[in-house]
């Protein structure tokens, strides 16, 4: 009947979609790597491979600071990825980061149909960026007096040493 003869046509050839190769994340680095002052900006990395040519790739990113995401983001890139590219995404400015953080910028790459693994850089440590200022001494001698000759033995020095950036 009907039903049979829909069932014994011939259809056309289905064509398989083209294959699609998910892209590789080789490395996530910051500069600086492991320690920043807190003046520094932090610059994210993403070397990415890919080797499916002429496609898009975007590269879906993260920076983490002790542990909480502060800011997530993407940028899209039109290069050709076969070689393993380094690309630049985001900088974490340095007003959003205060002395003692740890930072972890994270990145995961996408070719619009797979994702790459996601890889984190290494944790930056935010350090105070200037040294102690030297802001007084004096020197005492146990006799009481400060007169003294060469060859002199002194013993109490006192050194009042500011650190201009600590607030503790």
């Amino acid at each position: 009947s009907e039903v049979l003869a829909l069932y014994n046509a011939e259809l056309p050839p289905v064509t398989p979609p083209p294959s699609n190769n998910a892209p590789v994340l080789l490395n996530v680095t910051t500069t600086p790597a492991t320690i920043a002052t807190d003046s520094q900006d932090i610059i994210g990395y993403c070397t990415i491979q890919h080797p499916d040519e002429n496609q898009n790739i975007t590269a879906n990113y993260e920076w983490i600071k002790n542990n909480i995401l502060i800011i997530n983001g993407s940028i899209t890139y039109n290069n050709n990825f076969s070689a393993g590219t380094t690309i630049t995404p985001s900088t974490l400015n340095n007003n959003q980061t205060s002395v003692g953080d740890t930072i972890i910028f994270s990145c995961q790459a996408n070719d619009g149909v797979a994702n790459s693994s996601t890889l984190n850089s290494t944790t930056t440590t935010i350090i105070n960026d200037s040294a102690p200022v030297l802001s007084g001494y004096y020197i005492t001698e146990a006799h009481g007096h400060a007169n003294f000759n060469k060859g002199d033995t002194i013993s109490n020095i006192h050194i009042v040493v500011t650190d201009t950036k600590d607030t503790n």
